[in-house]
Order: C-alpha cells, then structure tokens, then sequence
C-alpha cells in the first residue's frame, strides 16, 4: 500500500543531496572519494572569476570604470582559455575526446590534474562551438556590471553600516554563484522545465535574473526610486541563491512562453495560443498594429473605430484560412484523382465529398465572419460619431444613455449563467441535480440550445460593443490622453485594443466583466465618490482601463478559489483515505491549520503570477513554483507518445470526440470553457483526457491524449471511481452529487460515433468438432463466392501504354481488364494478318503445347517450360531463332499492342533483314548505347523487340539474354505482352462464362487434375451465384472451378482432405491459418494468395455466426458472406490492415486469438470485434489547478530528483485526485498516455443538431 511506499527511494537519498548542495553553492559535488587537485580546480574555478570582480569594486582611481572593464577582459579571456584547454586535454585521450558516461551514483575514474577524464568532468564541453564565446562574454560583463551595484559605499548608504555589510556578503555570493554556470558546470535547477536542454538555454538562466536585478536597483539608484526597488532588488539580489534553490524563478523558455502569454491577454485581449508559433504570431500582430497607430495622428473617433474593426478580425482563428486554402488544393488533386482513376473510385469520391464539406462548411463560417465584421463597422461608425462630442461638454448623458443597455448586459448575463446551469447535470456549484437536464434530446435541452445560440455569443458580443463603443467614445480620460500623445496615450491604446478585442475573443469573460464594472459604477462610484479608491479609479483610470483590471483581478480570483479548493481537498484526503495516509499525516494536517496564513500567502502569492501551486512529492505541503504558460508542458502539443497497438482507437475517435465536445460547449452544456480547461471522457475501457488550448471567435483548439487500456492496479482503482462516479450521475441519477469534493465534477453525456469493443471466449465452440467442420465447409462456400464475385479484384496485371504525343511507354499496374476483340477480323486492317505464315519458324512451335484451361499444370512457371522459350527450342543450338509477327491489337482492343513475326538467322545473316523486319516492330524509345559493341541502331532495336516480346517474360532484362549483345547497355522499360494463339485452344468457354472463368494464371498454378467434381462441392450454391443458364450447363467452367477448389482444400488441409475430416486438425490448426495461411506454394500468384487468406478469414467468422445462430441455407449463406465481405474487417489485430480499417471505419472488425492464463496455465480461445457505433460517454470537468499541482510535483520529483521508483508514493492511485491518471496525462518523458493528438480546431461549421 501507498503507506509502506517511501517518499524518496534510498539509493538516491545520497544523490540527492549531492544535487541540493550544486544547486545551493554552484559548486558540482561527485560520489566518492575525490582527489585534492579536483577539489583546487573547482575552488579556483568558483573563486577567480568573482573574486576578480569584487576586488576591483574596492580600487578607488579617478577612472573608476577602468578596473572594472580590466578586469571583465581578464574574466572573458580566462572563460575561453579553460574551454580549450578542456577541449586539448581531452583530444588527447584515446579515440580523440574523453568521452565518459557515468551513472550518477558511480565515483568517476579521476586521471590527475592534466587528464582528459578529469577535465571533462570539471569543465564540460560545450554543446555549441559558439557558446564558448557567448558564455564567455556574459561571463566578463556581469564581472564588469556587478561593481556598478555592489560597490561598499553605495550599498552603506542604502542600508546603513551593519545591514550593508550583510547585503553586499551575499550579493557579491551571488555573483560568485551565478559565474558557475558561465564557466564551470551549470548547477541543476529546481526549476527545470526541459528535460533536455538542446540549446544550453540553463546555462544563461541565473546570469539572466542577475542581470535584471542589477539593471532595476542601478535605475532606482541613479534614476527613478519608485517604490524603493532599488532597496527591494538589494535584499531579492543577495537572496537568489535561496530563490534559485525553491526553484521560483522561472527558466528563460518558459518565462518567455508565459510572459508572452500575459502580455497576449491582458494588453492584446488574445488567447493563450496552442503552439509557440501561433504566439509570435498573435504578438506580432498587434504590436505592428500599435506601432501604426503611435505615429499615424489619427483623431481619437478613428482609433476607437479601428480598434473595434481589428479587434474582431484578430480574435478569429487566423491560422485557419491557411488551412482553407490548403484543403482547397487538395480537393483539387483529389477531384483529379477522382476522374483519372478507376481503381480507387470509392475511395476517392468518398474523400473528394469530405473536402468539397468540410469546404461548404467553411464558407459557411468565412460567411458569417463577413456578416459580422460589416455589423462591427456599422456599429463603429454610428455609435461612436454620435457618442463623441459629448464628453467634452461635462453632460451625462452617455451615463443616462449605457444605464439601460448595461443593465440589458447584466440581465444577458445571469440568463446565460442560468441556462448553462441548467444544461449541466448538477448545478448550483456541482451540488444539485439540474430539474432541466436530460442526458437524451428533449425538448426542454432543444430550447436551451436554441436559445443560447441565437443569445450568445454573437446577440450577447453585439450587444457589449455597443456598450463599449458609447463608454469609450463618451469618455473624457481616453479623449484627452489620444490628443496628448504621450505615454498615457500608448496606454490608452493598449487598453481600447484589448478591450474591443476581448468582446469577441472570450464572450464569457467580458460578459461578466462588464456586468460586474456595471453593478460597481453604479453603486460604489456614485454612491461612494469620497472613497479614495473608487475616486482614483474614476478619475485616472478610463473604461477601457477599467475592464483590463477587472478582467485581471477575475482571472486570478477563479485561480485562487481553485488553489483553495485543491488545499481543501488534498488536505482532507491526507488524513481520510486509509490506503495513502501516512503516519505523520495528521501532524501535516495540524501545521496546515496552525500556518494557515502563510497557505493563504502561497495562494495569492501563486495566483498573481499564475503559476502553479506545488504540492511536495503530491502531501499537503505547498510551496511557490514557477510559472508556466498555459499548455504547461514544453515543445509541441501531440509530438510524442508512448504509442503501443491501442493508440489506434483513439486516434480514430479523436476528432468525432471533439466535434461533439465543441457542440456540447457552444451550447453551454459544459459550463464556462475556458483556455486550461482540462475534461475526462469515459467509454468502456478507455478514457480520454482533452485539454482546451486555445480559444476564439468562434472556434476552440484542443488536445486529446489517450489513456493506456491494460489497467494496473492504481489505474483500475480510479477508473473504478470513474465508473462509480458516472453511473452514480447518469444511470441511477442521484438528486446530490455525492462526489462533491472529488476533482472531476460529472457534466453531461456525448453520443459520438465510434467502434464499441466486445471480447467473448470461444473455448467450447471453437474447438468442438462441428464448428471445425463447420469452419471447412464455409471456407468453400465462402471461395466460391470470391471467386464469382470478386476475382478480378485480386488480379494485378502490368499493362503497357504508348503516349501518342510522346511515343513513349508507360505503365499502368491497377487492376486491369484487357478484353478480346471478337470484331477484330472485321476492320479494314485485316489484310495486314497474313492467312498463312510461310516460315520454317512457325512449323518448328508446337501450337499444341500452349496451356488451355483443362491442362495439367506443373508447378513451374510456363514459359520456363514452353516450347516457345528459346532457351528450350532444338534451334538454340543452330543459331537460329524462329518468331512471328503480328498485329494483335485488333484481337486485344488496344492500338498499342503488336507481336513481332520475324525470322532471325544467323549473325551475318541478321543485318539483311532488317528493314523487313523493322517495319513490323512497334516504335519504342530507348537511349542506344550499343554502338559500344559495333551495333547500328536498326539491329540493337531489333535485340530490345526480341527480349521484350518472349512469351511469359515479363522483365527481359532479367529473363532470357541474347548472346550476341549485353543487356546492361540498354535501358528498357519492362514490357509484358500475353502471346496471341494461331489456333482455338482445346477446351474453350461459352461466352456467357467468359466473366465466370477463373483467370489462366491460377489456374496454371494448379497441381492437380480431376475426372469427377467432388461430393462435397456446393453445386448448388455454385450454380446459384451464376445468373446464366448458359454458364450454368458450361462443363468446362463447372470442372475448373472444381479443380481449382480441391486444389486448394487440399493445400490447406492436407491431401485427400473432405470437409467431414477437418476436424482432425483441431482448432490451433484454425487459429494458424486464421493469423496466416503459410501453406501457400510459391508459384501462387499474390492475388491468389490474398484471395484464399481471405476467404479463410471470412469462413471462421461465418461458421461461429452458423454455430452460435443457427444452420442457414443457401440464400441465408450468400446474405451473410456479402455482409461480412462489405461491412466486415476480418484479420489478426497486429495486422497492418486492422489499424488501416479502423482509420476507414469500417462498421465491423473481428479477430480471434490464443492466450494462455497466467493463474492457471489453461489455454484460452478468445474473439474481438469491434462495431462502429454511435455511443454514450460520460463527460466531467476537472479542477485545473489540482492538475497542474500535480504535474509540477511530478516534474520537480521526475526532473530533478529522478525519483523514477515505479512505486513511488506520488503515483500511487488516489481515489478523489485521480493522482496515477493526471500522471499518465503529463507529457513524455514524464507521462506515458498511448496516444497524444496535435491541436485540433474545431469551429462553428461543426455545429450540428
């Protein structure tokens, strides 16, 4: 139990310590004994640099400065200097570098003062060439700044004799510690936010915070002391080491991610953005804009018309007219494809009407936008020309004008709020059971849907620019700083910009924002003008100002009632939960109570800089940590997972999920959805986690990661609470949410359409001897089948094509049909078919050797065995090749096909006959290199038509050669051409069974011949399935097929197998041949072979359908092999094919598989199907905060302490904070969810009821 599981594994209790003590002092600390010279380096290395510096802040010459930028040059060429000379001393090591990978518990291998190995450890290479000078150059700058700040007599003036001393000992420590990570070995952070620093941003991270530290106290120094930061940024400069060592401030990457964030929502009226770029992105923007504004001398009227106008268009997805053009080139390509192709012609007309949609729909929403936009400058115009001028003449009138409309905003308000309570299933703060809320369509959810569409966002958003654009246009303080064009002004900017920005980027937030600014203008500011606050911000902060503090100080209310929530909550459990309490978990519990007041600081405290607030090692102790933006985790959204064999199902549900999700939000189903906003979606075995990262107008972006479906014991633990939870909400339907205080709060149900998952044992059916006998009489009914239907889909043949324009050949290897001409005798090119061959050649081939249908057909390929080949001709050995030429296109109904006939003599007879034969080679273009061996062009080509046109050749140049030239020299393409007979084959089809027949190739594959069909062959279904009577009373057609199915029952089941004796098998031989026919001779084609291993497939699943419903008969029998040959994946779940089906959606999957217990050692026949279904998940709400704290417990414990014990306590199930799931939720390396998906917007154009 999670009692007995310690907190910190004891072998790296050691490390641990070890690692603090870097962090502290900067000074690394290595296992072991370390030998005195390695303990000198690292004091030289700590001492000289800071002490070079300090000293130089004591010399008092007129040039002051002197020293300092002496001694900085004296720092720079001392960092570089160490550098090389690490860099020479391990060049000198075998194998050119010390390379040296040490575990961090194993004493290192020290080789003396001058050693490569030592070198390496005291003074590491850097990972960039160039930071060896940029390190360096920070290096010899902080030591030139630092007496600037630090000098003795400055800092005895700021604090006087005693307390300066102390100041000026640990600030100059400071400097000695932040040097380390510059020249030395950058100290491990508490703060780490990357595991992996590439770009050895780390490094210049504690130099950083020193340097802003040092520039904000010379500014309150010598410039502006407002405030006293000069005597604040003393006391935080000499307590960084503390700061560093508690790991508050943040990193540089993730400072910037959040300040840019900040700066995005609180002066641009943004979203935090899902990717890194998309936040440049929407910085840029903006700050162009400003820019424009500053120096472009509009009057005020038009920068507030412009800041409505913009505001709006920047708070659309921006980055989704990318993706409009990009799917509209695709649909292109894809409507191209569609035309052109043959092959995949469902394929393609079913994603060619996905992309003409999903553009339909896109239009569809770039439509409204345009609606909307025209609205705004309407809006804009009007209101704010007529609003204008009346500030300036002191009336109240815009005050008598915005009372009505702000009190209509306040009422919009509290029945948006309503209606959202009501469309959850427990409202009134997730304790009550919604008397409105149904988890199915009903009228009341219709009108609530209705109604909060129509009402909000666009009703609610006009509404509130309205009421913008009047208190902004009638306001005296925004008028005046525009006209000054100082720095108010730029504030004034920024605010109107965010304010007409956030109107339509978070319709939420400004709705209540402005309700509540309402309520207080009119009762604190006119009913308590004499209170110098509400005084102040009446008279020096205008509206727009207004709103930006109040949207402010909301924000971080909501954080802090959350963080409370999660003291609340984390405490309680502490001490409730018998499997996780430990023993001095009531003495934590007393100290929470007793330091109450500094829990609460460490709330606000986090709130205001939005960060989380840390949990050690997930106990009720909470400390300050840095902050992080919004999506918490570095790098991409969705790069990474620990992708196993289930990833694929949620993959296929992700975007049918979120579409769901989105629909559910837009009609407020989901309360307030808000950026950082993190639900759980439970669905049989899986559980989905979504974040929400980003949102707009009009559109959300999400994340979706997938948790792991084999359970282990803390996984099964909560999603057994999971199940309690939703079936406790949604199928008994409690009046109280007795779950109240746990960190999911259910909200409402989806209907999504995606694959239901049923696993049933087969031991007892499978194995019984009717189901086997069952199995092989299916597999021939089944063949059949195939064969009749579907036998041409299997067939790959290459065809050759000539380019009339170009004259050149291509190649077309889709599934082909190439039928004969019976009307070819008929043209008017028949004369060019010579009725009798005068030749020596065509006496010397026996026409009768060719292959017919009813042949006996040897395992060898044809043509190795064909009297045609010249390799088996008598003539091989006298030189003479004997061939014939004809046209044959009119015979295969294409113009680009032509057989030679021609006679080819003896060498020095060869060069005669040339223009003879030349005029009846078809033209084909290759480059000629065989002048090389004395050839002309006529004779090489004469060479190329002969390898090419060979019977049953189909890449001459790796089939027959020819002795006089050498194949390497030419460069032809693989030509396949079927020989055309002189004469009627023996046995021949009717033409009605011509589309019946089976193709030639498989059947020359055959080995066996028969007199009589068998027995057990299903005539009946066999004639059943063929409409013709002609075809029907064919004995041709009927044997072949007999043959060709005894041909293969047998090769799968044995020789002299029946349908009576498949039992004797047993059922491994079914479970084999199911996963993989491995039977399969080598002279099968590989459409033959696909064929028979889905006809087997296809038998199990319907002899289990006739074993477990019922016997059929034959019309029931053909029913079921189309359904389950249309509707139906049938294969092994590892196949690559499975993951294929699942991405198509195919309705139905089925597998079968052996597993063997591992409580008993039985042996187990199991089946999996899955069924595309619409189905029902349970949708909660979790508390943001109470993730967020625990994934930077876990970075902290993970990334610093590498507490990576598979048992620790902080993974250990937790019941009411879902602690192993929010741990499988976090990012690579840390979590391990199967399945992580990049954003995905969703927008307007999904809305669907």
């Amino acid at each position: 139990m999670a009692t007995d599981v310690p907190l910190l594994s004891s072998y790296k209790r050691d490390f641990v310590r070890r690692r603090l003590g870097h962090t502290l002092t900067g000074i690394k600390f290595f296992p072991g004994l370390s030998p005195w010279y390695s303990w000198a380096i690292r004091f030289a290395i700590w001492v000289i640099p800071g002490g070079f510096s300090c000293a130089a802040s004591f010399i008092d010459i007129k040039l002051v400065y002197l020293p300092w930028i002496i001694v900085g040059l004296l720092v720079f060429l001392f960092s570089i200097l160490l550098q090389v000379f690490s860099i020479w001393r391990q060049s000198k090591e075998e194998g050119g570098h010390a390379s040296l990978t040490l575990d961090e518990e194993e004493a290192p291998p020290w080789d003396g003062a001058g050693g490569g190995i030592t070198w390496s450890l005291l003074v590491p290479v850097k990972l960039h060439k160039v930071n060896i000078f940029l390190h360096s150059l920070f290096a010899g700058i902080i030591v030139s700044t630092s007496p600037l700040v630090l000098r003795y007599e400055i800092v005895q003036n700021v604090f006087g004799p005693s307390q300066g001393v102390v100041v000026l000992v640990f600030s100059w420590l400071t400097v000695f510690i932040t040097l380390q990570s510059l020249i030395g070995i950058v100290p491990s952070e508490t703060a780490t936010y990357r595991h992996v620093d590439h770009l050895e941003l780390s490094a210049i991270s504690r130099p950083l915070h020193l340097i802003v530290c040092q520039i904000i106290t010379f500014i309150g120094l010598h410039f502006w002391n407002f405030l006293s930061i000069a005597t604040i940024f003393y006391v935080i400069q000499a307590a960084l080491p503390l700061i560093w060592f508690l790991g508050i401030l943040p990193p540089l990457e993730s400072f910037l991610l959040w300040f840019g964030e900040q700066i995005l929502i609180f002066c641009f009226g943004g979203s935090p953005a899902a990717t890194s770029n998309r936040l440049v992105l929407y910085l840029l923007i903006p700050i162009v804009q400003i820019i424009i504004l500053l120096f472009s001398g509009f009057p005020a009227h038009y920068i507030i018309i412009i800041s409505a106008i913009s505001g709006y268009v920047l708070s659309t997805n921006i980055c989704g007219f990318w993706k409009f053009s990009c799917l509209r080139k695709n649909s292109k390509v894809k409507d191209e494809l569609f035309v052109v192709s043959k092959s995949t012609d469902k394929t393609a007309k079913t994603d060619f009407h996905k992309s003409v949609s999903t553009i339909a729909f896109m239009l569809q929403d770039i439509f409204t936008h345009m609606i909307l936009i025209i609205l705004t400058i309407i809006l804009s115009f009007s209101l704010t020309k007529q609003y204008s001028t009346s500030s300036w003449t002191g009336s109240d009138d815009d005050m008598n004008t915005t009372t009505p409309l702000g009190w209509v905003i306040v009422g919009y308000m509290i029945l948006v709020k309503l209606i959202q309570e009501a469309q959850k299933v427990y409202g009134v703060f997730g304790l009550m059971r919604s008397p409105l809320y149904s988890s199915t369509s009903s009228l009341a959810r219709t009108v609530c849907n209705n109604i909060l569409i129509f009402l909000h966002p666009i009703s609610s958003a006009l509404i509130l620019l309205s009421y913008s654009l009047i208190m902004a246009s009638g306001n005296r303080l925004t008028f005046e700083r525009i006209e000054k064009r100082d720095i108010g002004f730029l504030l004034e900017l920024i605010s109107s910009i965010r304010t007409f920005r956030w109107i339509w980027q978070n319709t939420d937030c400004a709705l209540i924002e402005t309700s509540v600014l309402h309520i207080i203008k009119h009762f604190l500011f006119n009913s308590y003008k004499e209170v110098s606050l509400f005084k102040y911000l009446d008279e020096y902060f205008s509206f727009c100002q207004q709103l930006v503090v109040l949207s402010f100080c909301r924000d971080r209310l909501m954080q802090s009632v959350e963080k409370f929530y999660l003291f609340l909550c984390l405490s309680a459990t502490s001490i409730e939960d018998r499997a996780s309490r430990r023993s001095y978990a009531l003495l934590l519990f007393q100290m929470n109570i007793f330091f109450f007041p500094i829990v609460v600081c460490v709330i606000i405290l986090s709130s205001l800089i939005s960060a989380p607030m840390l949990s050690f090692f997930t106990l009720p102790v909470f400390f300050l940590t840095f902050p992080r933006p919004a999506r918490f985790w570095p790098g991409p959204v969705g790069i990474s997972a620990a992708v196993s064999g289930d990833s694929i199902y949620y993959e296929q549900s992700a975007s049918n999920i979120l579409t769901q999700l989105n629909i559910a939000a837009r009609s407020g189903r989901l309360g307030s959805v808000q950026p950082e906003s993190y639900f759980l979606l439970r669905h049989e075995d899986r559980i989905f986690w979504v974040q929400v990262l980003e949102k707009g107008n009009g559109y959300l972006t999400f994340s979706m990661k997938g948790m792991e479906l084999q359970e282990t014991s803390c996984h099964s633990l909560e999603a057994t609470r999971i199940d309690d939870l939703f079936e406790s909400t949604f199928q008994k339907k409690t009046k109280t949410n007795y779950f109240l205080f746990h960190t999911l709060t259910p909200l409402t149900t989806l209907r999504v359409t995606m694959y239901s998952d049923t696993r049933n044992v087969l031991t007892g059916v499978i194995n019984s001897r009717d189901t086997l006998i069952t199995v092989a009489e299916s597999f021939i009914e089944t063949l059949i089948w195939l064969l009749l239907r579907c036998a041409k889909d299997y067939i790959k043949e290459m065809v050759i094509a000539v380019d009339p324009s170009t004259n050149m050949i291509s190649i077309d290897t889709t599934d082909q049909v190439i039928p004969l001409d019976p009307n070819a005798n008929e043209e008017h090119h028949s004369h060019e078919i010579p009725d009798q061959i005068e030749s020596a050649s065509v006496d010397a081939v026996n026409l009768d050797s060719w292959p017919t249908s009813s042949d006996s057909c040897e395992v060898s390929p044809w043509a190795a065995r064909s009297n045609l080949n010249p390799l088996n001709s008598s003539d091989m050995k006298s030189g003479k090749h004997k061939l014939a030429s004809i046209n044959s296109s009119k015979y295969l109904g294409r113009a680009d096909s032509r057989v030679s006939v021609f006679e080819m003599g003896s060498d020095e007879n060869m060069s005669n006959e040339v223009r003879m034969i030349d005029s009846y080679l078809p033209n084909l273009k290759h480059s000629f290199k065989g002048k090389n061996l004395g050839l002309n062009e006529s004779e090489e080509n004469i060479m190329n038509q002969i390898d090419s046109i060979i019977p049953g050749i189909i890449d001459p140049l790796s089939s027959y050669k020819t002795p006089q030239l050498k194949r390497n020299y030419f460069n032809l393409d693989p030509v396949i051409i079927t020989p055309t007979k002189l004469v009627q084959p023996q046995n021949t089809f009717s033409p009605q069974s011509e589309q019946h027949r089976i193709p030639e190739k498989w059947l020359e594959a055959c080995s066996i011949d028969i007199a009589e069909s068998p027995d057990w062959f299903p005539s009946k279904l066999f004639l059943m399935l063929i409409p013709s009577t002609e075809a029907q009373n064919d004995p041709i057609l009927y044997k072949s097929y007999a043959t060709f199915i005894n041909h293969i029952f047998q090769a799968i089941y044995g020789s002299g197998a029946t349908p009576e004796t498949g039992a004797i098998s047993g059922p491994n031989h079914v479970i084999k041949h199911f996963n993989n026919l491995n039977c399969f001779p080598e002279v099968w084609p590989e459409g033959m072979r696909n064929l028979v291993q889905h006809a087997y497939r296809t038998s199990v699943k319907l002899a289990l359908n006739k074993t477990l419903i019922g016997e059929m008969d034959t019309e029931e029998i053909v029913e079921a092999i189309e359904d389950l040959h249309t509707n139906w994946y049938i294969g092994p779940e590892d196949d690559q094919e499975w993951s294929q089906s699942i991405r198509k959606e195919v309705p139905n999957l089925f597998s079968i598989n052996l597993s063997t217990s591992s409580d008993n050692g039985l042996t187990y026949y199991k089946s999996h199907i899955l069924s595309l279904r619409e189905c029902e998940l349970g949708v909660g709400r979790l508390n943001k905060e109470v993730v967020k704290s625990l994934w930077a417990s876990l970075s902290l414990e993970l990334l610093y302490l590498t507490n990576d014990d598979e048992e620790r306590y902080s993974i250990q199930a937790e019941e009411r904070l879902l602690r192993n799931l929010t741990v499988q939720a976090a990012d690579p390396p840390l979590g391990y969810s199967i399945y992580s998906s990049k954003p995905i917007t969703k927008t307007g154009c999904d809305l669907q009821f």
